[in-house]
């Protein structure tokens, strides 16, 4: 069982690294729409605008990711929640390429997020996933993610938690 501290991080982002295991782990979903649909330009403006990416690396190959997007009002307000976005961050698309799935890997890229959160003076995380993603949905439930909606787009229906830090 490989761990994330065996991964490499590299210092910088490499977008395009990031868009191509997008790419990789979309190419082999079953359901396109687990993953959120980002372009080159969202992933650059959300990094501009306090965002920040994890790409954990084997032996060059970028193997998994996580997201932290800052929160806007209009998505808590879309949720009914009252949270100050000043004090709420956002986990984005966590990633993990199919070669490597099954080593917990997103949770403990989720912990790594969190311990970033909180040095950065957040007070609550939030995040949204497909109710057919069973196992993301599950490791959010068992690091004590509370769900606050649910609610249907485009892609289906959606479940909305978050968690105080």
């Amino acid at each position: 069982m490989i761990k994330l501290k065996d991964l490499k991080i590299k210092k910088t982002t490499n977008i395009d690294d990031y868009l191509n295991l997008y790419n990789i782990v979309l190419d082999n979903l079953d359901d396109k729409d687990l993953l959120g649909a980002f372009t080159k330009e969202d992933v650059i403006n959300i990094l501009e605008n306090g965002g920040k990416i994890w790409l954990y690396y084997d032996n060059n190959i970028p193997v998994c990711s996580i997201f932290l997007i800052p929160v806007m009002r209009k998505t808590l307000d879309k949720h009914n929640l009252s949270y100050d976005e000043k004090e709420t961050t956002s986990v984005g698309p966590v990633m993990v390429h199919p070669n490597y799935r099954g080593n917990k890997l997103q949770k403990q890229m989720i912990l790594v997020l969190e311990k970033y959160a909180k040095s950065k003076n957040y007070k609550y995380i939030f995040t949204k996933v497909s109710e057919k993603n069973i196992r993301s949905k599950k490791n959010f439930e068992d690091l004590d993610y509370k769900i606050v909606n649910k609610y249907e787009n485009e892609r289906g229906v959606n479940i909305a938690f978050i968690k105080k830090i």
